[in-house]
């Protein structure tokens, strides 16, 4: 008798896990969908040339920066070497090799992490057909990053560079990241940004809690007149 009574538990139990396992990693959102998303939603906007989006319903945040705000060596005035400058929409800043406003540097704001990061990405958008090999060495607060992938797909005419990053890296308050390029090129890059999974504010829906409970219910059920008949 205890073990058809425990068998009904067990399986109501496993069900129950792979119920809200399921939703859980639904809500992990492709990782190229959000650059496509970020190149359509400020191409031609000035502002503060900073901007934080966390979705809650899809465990992310973004901190992005598409205009200039900070010279060589992380410090002084903004020397127009990335980002956005305008007034046309398609005006973005191209810096070559060794010029005076080399290396590409900007900062990075990031007001709050008030969750628990399970992956990061840096991410360099930029407004052409670009190959990866342009890429020298790409500094983020100081450490450097490996491991790039070229993604030509995010958006028409458009590449996006990205590489993992430990989430430990990402710092409250401003991140200076550092692009090198090799020797004899040039390179446009529009907007950089850090991307974390893990923001989660998962609340199921009345019809998801009743689902669950009338499963469980009916396997409780099932149990209990089993045990009666035995």
């Amino acid at each position: 008798m205890k073990k058809h009574w425990l068998r009904g538990m067990l399986l109501g139990l496993s069900m129950a896990l792979l119920l809200v396992g399921g939703v859980v990693l639904a809500q992990e959102p492709p990782f190229g969908e959000s650059v496509a998303a970020s190149i359509n939603s400020h191409s031609s906007e000035a502002g503060s040339g900073q901007l934080e989006t966390c979705d809650p319903d899809e465990g992310y945040c973004m901190y992005e920066t598409w205009v200039d705000n900070v010279g060589n060596s992380g410090t002084g005035p903004a020397d127009g070497d990335m980002g956005w400058i305008g007034p046309g929409p398609g005006d973005y800043a191209n810096t070559c090799y060794n010029e005076d406003k080399y290396p590409i540097e900007f900062n990075i704001a990031v007001s709050a992490i008030d969750y628990a990061p399970g992956e990061a990405y840096l991410e360099l958008l930029v407004p052409e057909v670009a190959d990866l090999s342009v890429l020298g060495a790409v500094h983020f607060n100081g450490q450097l990053i490996v491991g790039w992938t070229r993604w030509s797909e995010a958006h028409e005419g458009w590449t996006a560079f990205y590489a993992p990053i430990d989430p430990g890296l990402v710092l409250v308050g401003d991140n200076l990241t550092e692009v090198q390029l090799q020797e004899g090129t040039c390179l446009s890059v529009y907007d950089g940004f850090i991307w974390m999974t893990g923001y989660y504010e998962f609340v199921p829906e009345p019809g998801t809690i009743m689902l669950l409970g009338s499963g469980l219910a009916g396997l409780a059920g099932y149990a209990t007149l089993r045990l009666r008949k035995k």
